[in-house]
């Protein structure tokens, strides 16, 4: 296993970690544990987890993990870190004052059986404006006190911002580390701000390594990641993630034994890019995703304020044919309430189409977005009746 800095912190995190949101039978917590454990045995020694994962068992999981984990070390950990800590555990909390903050903290700590949260983000940062909202609410001065009270050991942040707001953040001092999307179909969203975030310490976590499952929906997209024989996309994926120096460890969901097997096979003796091969394969994925958009942010200054970067992330579900996904990756994801609201400041100018490097039909894209949209709302409307 391949074990990297978290930043500054002193510790050294598995470049594979495991993300805790996909379990596929959350009830039984006993059962999906065990598959924490099973990876902790062989290697794996960071544990991403939030509450309100898998109806809001994920915490109680890897909490029944962790008792087990307490009981014995991993010789492969030791090995690799010598008598540093065995395992670390993240966790995360939408809260914003200091006193729904701490008691979402102390059921964490219930929770997960420890008395000390390793890793604690504020949670699901999607926008300056909304960063700008929590922190005034006092979020910062709250996570410091709790660190100060050893309640929490190192702060980070889970984010689905811009290179230029990332950067914006890094700036403020306040983070040791970021949990953030990061794959072959985004990676000029963010690179830059991910390399910022690199050289001021700061450990990074990346979440969604493979498109949050869109490398299985349109596989045929993404067969350039099979850069080596015998590669399958979870492998290939993972080499792209991890071939940037800069990341310390990507977090991989999973639903059972069988997917923490692949896991760790895709993760063994994976041989790494060197910058000239990844920067080929980056020109590769550019070419291979050219009708899809990647992110770049070019389009980001227009006159009606519309992030039409990120809804045009989301179109790009339309072209992996998961129309069904647009409507929870703008709600959710990007926290877009009301589309159509939205679309409306569009004024037609196409400053975004003239920006783009990839000439799309930005315009004609936004329309059918709105569609699929309408379409999806009006068939929930129709379930709740």
């Amino acid at each position: 296993m391949l074990y990297r800095p978290y930043g500054r912190t002193g510790h050294k995190i598995s470049a594979l970690a495991m993300g805790g949101m996909r379990f596929e039978a959350p009830a039984d917590i006993e059962r999906m544990a065990e598959i924490a454990v099973y990876l902790y045995d062989r290697g794996v020694n960071y544990f991403d987890t939030a509450p309100d994962y898998c109806d809001d068992k994920s915490e109680e999981i890897v909490g029944a993990a962790v008792k087990e984990m307490k009981k014995r070390p991993c010789p492969e950990v030791n090995r690799a870190v010598g008598n540093a800590q065995r395992f670390f555990v993240a966790t995360k909390t939408f809260a914003g004052t200091e006193k729904e903050i701490r008691q979402e903290l102390e059921r964490s700590l219930k929770r997960l059986n420890v008395e000390c949260i390793d890793f604690y983000h504020v949670w699901c940062v999607r926008s300056w404006a909304e960063w700008l909202q929590r922190k005034g609410q006092g979020v910062v001065a709250a996570f410091r006190k709790m660190k100060d009270e050893g309640l929490v050991r190192h702060i980070a942040a889970s984010i689905h911002l811009s290179s230029a707001d990332i950067k914006r953040l890094v700036k403020e001092g306040v983070f040791e580390g970021f949990t953030v999307g990061f794959c072959a179909a985004n990676f000029a969203y963010r690179e830059a701000g991910l390399r910022a975030a690199s050289r001021a310490g700061l450990g990074l976590v990346v979440m969604n390594p493979f498109a949050g499952g869109a490398y299985w929906q349109a596989p045929d997209r993404f067969e350039f990641l099979k850069t080596h024989a015998g590669d399958d996309l979870v492998r290939g994926g993972l080499r792209f993630v991890l071939s940037h120096r800069e990341i310390t460890a990507a977090l991989v969901g999973v639903r059972n034994l069988s997917d923490a097997q692949s896991a760790l096979r895709a993760a063994q003796d994976l041989e790494l890019l060197s910058s000239r091969k990844l920067s080929a394969l980056k020109a590769r994925a550019r070419s291979a995703l050219a009708a899809l958009c990647t992110c770049c942010d070019y389009c980001r200054d227009c006159p009606a304020d519309l992030p039409v970067s990120r809804l045009m992330d989301a179109y790009n579900y339309i072209e992996f044919g998961q129309t069904k996904a647009v409507y929870g990756r703008l709600r959710y994801h990007w926290g877009v309430e009301d589309l159509p609201a939205l679309l409306d400041k569009c004024t037609g100018c196409a400053q975004c189409e003239q920006a783009c490097t990839q000439r799309l039909p930005i315009r004609e894209r936004l329309a059918k977005l709105r569609a699929t949209w309408d379409e999806i709302a009006a068939e929930r409307a129709r379930q709740k009746k």
